[in-house]
This record gives C-alpha cells, sequence and structure tokens, in this order.
C-alpha cells in the first residue's frame, strides 16, 4: 500500500493533474504517519512540496515548510532543507537552490542515506543549469545519473521534477551537443515513458535539428499524455499552444 500510495501522485503528476496528485499526496502522507509513523509522513510531504508551486498554489507550499519549521525539532527539523531546495529549484531559481543545496545535504549525511546522495548531485546541477552554467552543471548531472534508483515513478520523481537525465539532455542542448542531448531523452524515456516533461523537451530538440516530422509526432505524444491537465498546468499549456501552432504550419 505504501508503494502503490506514491505511485499514484506520481501517475497523476504525470498526467498534469496536479490537484489530483496533491489530494492522494496528502491523504497518502495523513495514513502513513498512522501506519508507518513519523518519518515515512515527513518523507511524504516534503517530497510532495514541489507539487504545491506547480498547481500554482507557492504560498502553500510556504505554508507547510513554516508549519514543519515551527514543529520539528533536531533531527527531523533536517528535512526542512531538503524541502525548502525543491521548493527552489520547481521555481526556478537557482541562486537559492545554489545556496541551499550543502545544508540540505546534511540530512543524508545525518541518517547515513549514501544511496540518495545522487538527489545533491541533481539538485546541484540544476542550480548551475538555471543559472546558465550548463558547462559546470554536465558532471553533476552525469554523477547523478550513474547513481539514479531504476524503476517506479513515485514521490522521488515527483519531488524532483525531472532526472538527471532529462537536466543531462537540456545542458547538451544548450552546448551544441545535440546528438548526446537525444540520446540522454531517450534514456530518460526508457526510464518513464509517459514523461510528457522530457518527450517536450525531445520534441524541441528535434525541431532545432531540423527534423520536423520526428518533432511533431513528439509533441502531439505529449498533448495526449497531457490532455486531462489541469488548467494551472503551465507547461501543457504551452505544449498545445505550440502544437496548434506547428499543426498550422503544416
Amino acid at each position: 500500500i505504501w508503494d502503490v500510495g506514491g505511485r499514484l501522485v506520481g501517475f497523476f503528476d504525470l498526467q498534469g493533474r496536479t490537484d489530483s496528485a496533491i489530494a492522494r499526496s496528502e491523504a497518502h502522507a495523513a495514513w502513513l504517519g498512522g501506519t508507518r509513523g513519523r518519518l515515512a509522513e515527513l518523507q511524504e510531504r516534503v517530497n510532495a512540496i514541489a507539487l504545491y508551486p506547480r498547481a500554482g498554489r507557492t504560498r502553500r507550499a510556504r505554508v507547510v515548510l513554516d508549519s514543519l519549521r515551527a514543529e520539528l525539532e533536531h533531527p527531523l527539523s533536517l528535512f526542512i532543507p531538503i524541502g525548502e531546495a525543491l521548493l527552489y529549484r520547481e521555481l526556478g531559481d537557482g541562486a537559492a537552490l545554489e545556496a541551499k543545496v550543502p545544508e540540505a545535504r546534511q540530512l543524508y549525511d545525518e541518517f547515513g542515506l549514501t544511496a540518495l546522495d545522487w538527489i545533491m548531485f541533481y539538485l546541484g546541477g540544476e542550480a548551475l543549469r538555471m543559472q546558465g552554467n550548463c558547462e559546470a552543471a554536465v558532471p553533476l548531472y552525469e554523477q547523478a545519473a550513474r547513481g539514479m534508483q531504476p524503476g517506479m515513478v513515485g514521490v522521488t520523481d515527483v519531488s524532483l521534477g525531472g532526472s538527471p537525465l532529462l537536466g543531462l539532455g537540456m545542458c547538451y542542448g544548450v552546448l551544441g551537443r545535440q546528438g548526446e542531448a537525444a540520446a540522454a531523452f531517450d534514456e530518460a524515456l526508457k526510464r518513464v515513458p509517459a514523461d510528457a516533461r522530457t518527450r517536450y523537451q525531445l520534441a524541441l530538440l528535434f525541431q532545432d535539428m531540423g527534423r520536423s516530422e520526428e518533432a511533431l509526432a513528439h509533441l502531439r505524444g505529449v498533448a495526449h499524455v497531457w490532455r486531462n491537465a489541469d488548467p494551472s498546468h503551465a507547461l501543457a499549456a504551452e505544449a498545445r499552444a505550440r502544437l496548434a501552432d506547428w499543426e498550422g504550419r503544416n
């Protein structure tokens, strides 16, 4: 049941149904608190922080973090910088994210969660990419990709808003390494075939490469995955508008 709850959150998020993902996550956190204990509940609540700004509810994310800050003592208070880092990543604030990553890492050091070090490399890469420094971001993404957990679409995918492979592909594209960018996106889609965020970036890349028919096919796939997305889902709205534009040219 624990895994199923996380997978349902990820399922709704992939479809762009962020409000449903939030409702499921909040219910799942309450269930975890009653059956698995406080630590499991905190993991769910913090991992889902990025959902709120994704749904246009950034203020709610800050309220959740302020509430946790008021009630938690060390070492559980170490979850708060993780939530703040995930929030900054979702808001695209690379400078704030870069400053927060060392503090966020303290949680993993305290609990010996070395298997999750890849998340810190990923967030470090995101911070640098957002500040326009893809040259420095690429090694961090590559290190994160090597340590990334395979498999399920759940709260980890939701909270990160992507994957090291997605970030790596985006940076390769910026650096003019288009073949490597396409390979990174393909690898990401092997992991999560329904990830419209990655497929959207692949469509944009193919368009830049002059592979218009492939770009259009991928963009149609994006629109299909996000066909029931919430009206507040900005990226889904952008993709639909771009699809209308591209189809209008053909």
